[in-house]
């Protein structure tokens, strides 16, 4: 999933509890056997195409017949089920196709080619929404370039990717390379499978067994240094405070647009964003804690997005707590709230999914922030740490929904809990 971090830094310049359980159990045995991806990948950028080798490891209670879709640009072939093409998606460049007469054992070779270009523009900072250019490649899902099963929307993988002399490519996890070819492993679910790649200089050291890395355009030992630094005291820090670090590796990439994104184990910067002295102490521990939460713990969108204000309690105001200016930061945060939220543009914490205006981000983030205070404050500081881990080791890599978030850190019979939603969350 894909998190932004800047909030307060640069945008502005940025039925029961039986009912509970048997949810639970739904969803974790939808995440208990995610499909799977081996993908062999070529890349010609020059002409901004595309060649896919897709083995894919359906669940085996998969039915026989499987609706996925593709980018609308790309030709695909299979020789291991009857493929069947369906209608096109008018707005959204999707093709979409159906896979019937599927093999007992659910396993399935796609083949798949084509030119992916793109003409929409992010709003947010200006970026392309993917890229497949002689300069670089930015695709996730929103390109539509790895087949997207509705029923399965749950993935791990194995990525092998061939790029042109002298390129580095990025996705989720550690890397291997052999032969000119790179490799990435994921065996954690994941809703996305990010490709990014191009002229970098790389910057990498080892902290344990976790690779720290830093990707930029253009050289620079000490910036590239600094950033390696602050993610080696980022990670033993929260991984003190949360548990074990859940992924390989840790990459800051630079990027041309000036974006502030966090995906699983790697972070997307702009070049001016990611020379800005004060983003190692503000957004980059926030997108660190962003692996485990939003990233680790995934966020069940049911009762709004717990992630962002979470990840900034445990970033943003605790660094500020660490300087003995916590207080000035509440009160900042609560000021915006109430510059930005008032006049009738405030909504509940429950209908929040991501900041897009400056109402959203001051319910979303403050107001959300000032929510895992009281809880603190009513458990102490010792069992909301103890809880914190609790959160992490119940639900890593899997779903959690706000109230199972606050139910995790609060202090209380199952009455007060329920006031509690019913008042911070719903109103």
């Amino acid at each position: 999933m894909k998190h932004c971090s800047f909030h307060d830094h640069i945008i502005h310049s940025s039925v029961g509890m039986l009912l509970m359980v048997v949810g639970l159990l739904a969803v974790s045995a939808v995440w208990a056997n995610p499909l799977h991806h081996n993908l062999h990948v070529k890349l010609d950028p020059e002409q901004a195409r595309i060649s896919v080798t897709d083995h894919i490891q359906l669940p085996v209670d998969t039915s026989n017949s499987l609706d996925f879709s593709l980018h609308s640009s790309l030709t695909v072939t299979t020789q291991d089920a009857v493929l069947k093409i369906l209608e096109k998606s008018e707005h959204d460049q999707l093709q979409h196709y159906r896979l019937t007469n599927l093999p007992t054992n659910r396993e399935v070779t796609l083949n798949y080619q084509g030119v992916i270009t793109a003409d929409k523009v992010q709003d947010q900072f200006g970026m392309p929404e993917y890229v497949l250019s002689k300069d670089d490649v930015y695709l996730d899902s929103a390109s539509a370039w790895f087949p997207q099963f509705k029923t399965h929307a749950w993935l791990t993988f194995n990525l092998q990717v061939e790029a042109p002399s002298g390129w580095e490519m990025i996705s989720q996890g550690k890397r291997e390379t052999r032969n000119g070819v790179f490799r990435f492993v994921m065996p954690h679910p994941q809703d996305e499978i990010y490709l990014l790649g191009g002229l970098f200089t790389r910057y990498q050291q080892m902290q344990d067994d976790i690779e720290l890395v830093v990707y930029l355009r253009e050289a620079d030992a000490k910036l590239a240094q600094n950033y390696l630094q602050a993610t080696a005291h980022y990670i033993r820090f929260y991984s003190d405070l949360i548990g074990p670090y859940p992924y390989g590796k840790f990459a800051v990439v630079e990027n041309r647009w000036q974006t502030g994104y966090g995906m699983p184990s790697f972070t997307l910067l702009g070049s001016r964003v990611i020379r800005l002295p004060f983003i190692l102490h503000t957004s980059l521990p926030h997108e660190i804690v962003h692996n485990w939460l939003g990233n680790g713990v995934y966020v069940d969108y049911v009762d709004g997005n717990w992630s962002e204000g979470l990840t900034a309690y445990l970033s943003d105001h605790l660094d500020s707590e660490q300087r003995a200016q916590d207080a000035a930061y509440r009160r900042k945060a609560l000021e915006r709230y109430a510059n930005f939220a008032a006049q009738g543009r405030d909504f509940p914490l429950s209908r929040f999914r991501s900041r897009h205006s400056d109402a959203s981000q001051a319910v979303g983030y403050s107001k959300s922030l000032m929510l895992f205070h009281m809880l603190r404050q009513q458990s102490g500081d010792v069992a909301f740490k103890q809880r914190i881990k609790q959160l992490w080791q119940t639900y890593q890599f899997q779903p959690a929904s706000y109230r199972d978030v606050i139910r995790t850190l609060f202090e209380g019979e199952t009455q007060a809990y329920e006031a509690f939603v019913a008042q911070w969350l719903h109103r």
